[in-house]
């Protein structure tokens, strides 16, 4: 294959050093061109091994920190993982796993990070995590406390940690979007144990 960069190394490119380094066989620069560049993809070849630390972030979680399923009530609504998470992520709700423990039977895990600046710590979250039922539907738990990233101790000391303020702000969501629920008390919530742990995928929880 002729170099595309031959009869003119003075003034060559890294464009031009790279398409003779790397092993690009008979492929011709105008194949590349509607799509990506040979430059583009190595601009954010650093993406593929990032997707596979944080597939491996989610693993550790599972593995190593996961404890029982708190006593605190529950929501009880009749949909699937899928238009829960459609439901409070167009109420500025966003995946929340990464930044907390691994609760046995947990399918759902996310948050909503609030500023208030009345408070002796500025962040905090809402934070929703969700549970198969037994017959069909998830179970909903929410509680407010401070924000893990910003306030890592006041969060691990559990400071101001509100179950009724998270559900409260939940039900308001559900209201205003017409989701039928029912209340569960802590007796009435699935029971979970290390051999009915469900497992999902790095996307939920």
């Amino acid at each position: 294959m002729t170099s595309r960069s031959d009869g003119h190394r003075g003034g060559e490119t890294l464009a031009d050093r790279l398409w003779d380094v790397l092993p690009f066989g008979s492929v011709t620069q105008s194949q590349f061109e509607p799509a990506y560049t040979i430059l583009d993809r190595l601009r954010t070849i650093h993406r593929a091994p990032l997707r596979n630390l944080r597939h491996s972030l989610w693993w550790i979680r599972k593995t190593f920190f996961t404890r029982p399923r708190s006593e605190t009530p529950a929501y009880l609504v009749d949909m699937t993982k899928p238009e829960v998470v459609r439901l409070f992520g167009r109420n500025h709700f966003e995946p929340g796993w990464e930044l907390s423990y691994n609760y046995l039977g947990e399918v759902l895990n996310l948050r909503r990070v609030e500023y208030h600046e009345d408070k002796p710590y500025e962040w905090w979250q809402v934070h929703i995590r969700g549970y198969l039922h037994d017959d069909g539907g998830i179970e909903l738990s929410a509680h407010f406390e401070t924000e893990p990233s910003e306030h890592p101790d006041a969060h691990v000391s559990m400071y101001g940690l509100d179950v009724e303020y998270g559900m409260d702000e939940i039900q308001v969501i559900m209201n205003e979007e017409g989701v039928e629920y029912t209340h569960l008390s802590p007796d009435e919530v699935a029971t979970v144990t290390d051999s009915t742990d469900r497992s999902v995928d790095a996307g939920g929880a």
